[in-house]
This record gives C-alpha cells, structure tokens and sequence, in this order.
C-alpha cells in the first residue's frame, strides 16, 4: 500500500495526490491518503480539498499513521530515529524540490511526503489524473457558461496575499506587471479576440493596476470559499497565463483544449540554484 501525507492548500494537495496515484499504478497496490495533517492548522487556513473531486482513493485512518501525522512526533522520530519510522512503514521524505529519478525505485509499501512538484511524476497516467481530478459539482454555472461562450477565453491568475508576506515572499518570486503584460502581449499575437478573465486574492488590486486593452472580466471573491470554483473556471478557458501557484498550475494543466497556449513565469522561486524549481512548468508551456 502507498500512503500520502496531504499538507497545504489544494494544488500542493493535488501534486502529492497525483504522485501517489502515479507510484501506486506502478507498483500495483492500493493508495490511501492521510489528512490528519489539517489538524494542526490554524483559523482553518488549510483544509483538506480533493473531496470535491472524483478521486477513488480512501482517506486512511490507521491509528499508528494519525500517530506518526502529529507534527510533534512526525519531527522528533524524524530527528531521532528515522529506523522507528520505517519500522511499519518505508517512511519516504521528498529529498529535493524537482523530480527524483529513483521514485519509481521505492517500495510497494510506501509512506511518501512531500510536494512532488512536476507533471514528470504522473506525466504517464494523465488521462488517469484528468479523470480523478473531474469536479463533482458546477460551482457557479453562470459564470462557467460566460466562460465557455468565449471561443478564445484567457484566464489570467495573479497571486498576491500570502506572497507578500516577508517571510514568503523571501522565498517565492512576485510575478510584476511586466510580467502579466508581456504575457498578454505574447497570447493576443497567437489567437483572435482574445477574452480574459482576470483571478486574483487581490481582484481590487488588479482592477486599478491591471489595464488590459482586450475584452475582459474581473471574477470576484478569490479566497478559501471560492478557490475551488475558481479553479474550475481556469480548467474551462482556452489558454492561461499563470503566477507562480500550484493553483494556477493545475488550472491550466486540466485545461482540455488541445491548442491551448500556456505562459508561465520563468523564476518559480527566489532561489539562487535554478535546477531547484527547473521540472515544474512543462517542457510545452511558454516560460517568460
């Protein structure tokens, strides 16, 4: 059996899920998920989100696994003897931040955490993610129809929020507003009438600074109610231009058009070793 710790928002919960998915195929063995790790968040900042999904995997609720999920025994067996933790279980820390060449090496009996942040993991089961990534619910079905009756929909996602925060933003790149317009300066030359939807966690930022000389729509309420609406309407536009986010991410790598046009910023993270973000934008996605 594979087990998958699930920790932060819900593209991170994604990636960890789609990597999971990915090694238990392989394997040929069953995948469960453990959340326990929500409980330790505060003011409900995280939640656990893949249950809006049609994902086929139970959540386990083995009592040794919700033992080794509190934060405070998961680091002190982590500091003092990793040999207890792979006792039970073959414990698996994710060693560094793009993708590992031995994954697929790992035991049938795996209990895996990290992030997995590159399609590289499950880039061989993508009909397989698709499918278990499809929502169980329309969100807003108005707004999904005004989406799908633009031929040439943009969805533009600009994260700000939590990124400004120092410590945060110390380690994540702010994507500017060159950014964003080279982008939409690049998408307009290769589609006509261009129509964009604009999401944000600062939409009143974006609606002074953000001028956009096509078409467009602002989408109203990007927070911890709306962020799963929110990614399902990114999922439906033709083409994205997205933040450095795993939630813009997934938003653009559900998007089913087959033509779609994927622009991605080309520093994910404010590091000075590039090879430690360098396989999460795919190889067909336009980096600027």
């Amino acid at each position: 059996m594979i087990i998958v710790r699930l920790s932060g928002g819900v593209g991170n919960q994604m990636f960890q899920y789609a990597a999971a998915k990915s090694l238990a195929i392989a394997k040929n063995t069953s995948l469960e998920i453990d959340i326990n790790n929500f409980k330790h968040y505060t003011n409900n900042f995280r939640v656990y989100n893949l249950n809006y999904f049609n994902i086929t995997s139970k959540i386990n609720n083995n009592k040794i696994i919700r033992i080794y999920s509190n934060k405070y025994v998961y680091y002190l067996l982590r500091k003092t003897n990793k040999f207890l933790l792979n006792f039970i279980l073959n414990i698996y820390f994710e060693p560094k931040h793009y993708f590992n060449q031995n994954f697929f090496d790992l035991s049938k009996n795996t209990y895996l955490i990290g992030y997995f942040q590159s399609e590289l993991y499950f880039k061989s089961i993508f009909k397989t993610i698709c499918s278990e990534f499809k929502f169980k619910v329309i969100f807003d079905s108005l707004l999904v129809d005004k989406v799908k009756s633009k031929p040439s929909s943009v969805s533009i996602h600009v994260r700000r929020g939590d990124y400004l925060n120092s410590k945060i933003c110390s380690e994540f790149n702010v994507c500017n507003l060159d950014y964003f317009y080279k982008g939409i300066n690049l998408i307009s030359k290769k589609i006509t009438n261009p129509y964009f939807f604009i999401f944000s966690d600062d939409v009143m930022w974006c609606k002074k600074n953000l001028k956009i000389p096509f078409p467009h729509y602002f989408v109203e309420g990007d927070n911890k109610d709306t962020s799963l609406r929110d990614l399902q309407l990114m999922s439906l536009c033709k083409h994205n231009i997205i933040s450095n986010s795993t939630f813009s991410w997934w938003g653009a790598y559900l998007n089913q058009n087959e033509n779609k046009i994927v622009i991605a910023p080309k520093i994910w993270f404010n590091h000075s070793d590039k090879s430690y973000y360098k396989d999460i934008v795919p190889d067909n996605w336009i980096k600027i």
